[in-house]
């Protein structure tokens, strides 16, 4: 039996949790099954909720011209063959419906495609989906997505935390207030203002600190923000893990701080499942339309604020 997953991957809410239950619930439920993915998306990396050894192939957008053939092969298998649809297209609805024979069943599932969206709502969504296709109303379905990682390495690294805390004159992790601050992949000049009023913020609160991680953010980038505080601000901010991007720390510094702040959509996916008090910073780039009509010119890119980050932060941390 082979389960094929066409998808358009993206690193937000959707895609990351509706793969994450899809896949969990075909391994629990079929433990001896192959499970594929045709992507049209963003390339599928390990992350909290996605482990790429639970597939058997991954063929990303930039290989289908060279595996088209192979696909299509692999696809008109009659023999216990389920695809599973996430694509809104007509070139794959006719695509899909010559490879329908009697023995090939196709299920599919449209993403959410809303400005507003509740995560809530959408988990529904995907049980009422499990329940009703390949599934057919099982007792034992896997109704939240499943993190992956180990709970004895995340207590070990929580001593660990702890001793490195205390070492420094901190209290342990349960007993500090602290705001977690995780930033991915970002030009932390874009994001100086937001980072200077947190500071700020959390420098008017009694004992509250601050516990900043960066990943894939050159250290001078870092020093250049941190040049601009005085000691005041200074002494509010823990920091021995300004680089330290193992999953095991940040997933223990999510679940015991006061607030998350961060730009990455599958740290917040973790905090929103995890009913952590979070905030997504979403700094939209975006094509200035006066260059359009000339193709091979780069375009002018602007950045669009999110205004609402300043009241957000500014209301959560008065009331911490």
């Amino acid at each position: 039996m082979t389960f094929t997953i066409l998808i358009k991957y993206n690193d937000c809410y959707e895609s990351i949790i509706f793969l994450n239950l899809i896949t969990q619930n075909i391994k629990k439920i079929y433990p001896s099954t192959q499970i594929e993915i045709i992507n049209l998306g963003k390339i599928i990396q390990n992350n909290l909720f996605i482990t790429t050894d639970d597939y058997t192939q991954i063929i990303e957008q930039e290989k289908l011209h060279k595996n088209i053939i192979h696909i299509y092969k692999a696809l008109k298998k009659p023999k216990g063959k389920y695809i599973i649809n996430t694509i809104d297209s007509k070139f794959f609805t006719i695509f899909l419906k010559l490879l329908i024979k009697k023995n090939i069943t196709i299920f599919h599932f449209m993403m959410n495609k809303t400005k507003t969206f509740n995560h809530e709502l959408y988990l529904l969504r995907i049980k009422d989906f499990l329940n009703t296709t390949f599934i057919k109303k099982r007792k034992m379905i896997i109704e939240k997505p499943v993190i992956c990682f180990e709970t004895k390495n995340l207590e070990k690294t929580k001593e660990i935390i702890n001793w490195n805390l205390e070492s420094s004159g901190y209290n342990t992790i349960d007993k500090n207030k602290y705001i977690f601050i995780y930033l991915k992949s970002v030009s932390l000049k874009l994001l100086k203002e937001e980072l200077l009023d947190t500071i700020k913020l959390i420098n008017k609160k009694a004992n509250l600190k601050a516990i900043f991680t960066f990943a894939n953010i050159k250290f001078n980038e870092i020093e250049c923000i941190l040049s601009k505080l005085d000691n005041t601000l200074n002494k509010n901010i823990i920091r021995d893990y300004f680089l330290n991007n193992d999953k095991n720390y940040i997933i223990n510094f999510c679940n015991h701080s006061q607030l998350i702040i961060t730009n990455d959509l599958t740290l917040d996916t973790y905090n929103k499942l995890s009913k952590n008090t979070s905030v997504l910073i979403k700094h939209a780039i975006q094509n200035d339309k006066r260059d359009n009509f000339i193709p091979w010119i780069s375009k002018k890119k602007t950045v669009k604020k999110d205004l609402r980050f300043r009241d957000n932060i500014n209301y959560i941390i008065n009331n911490i």
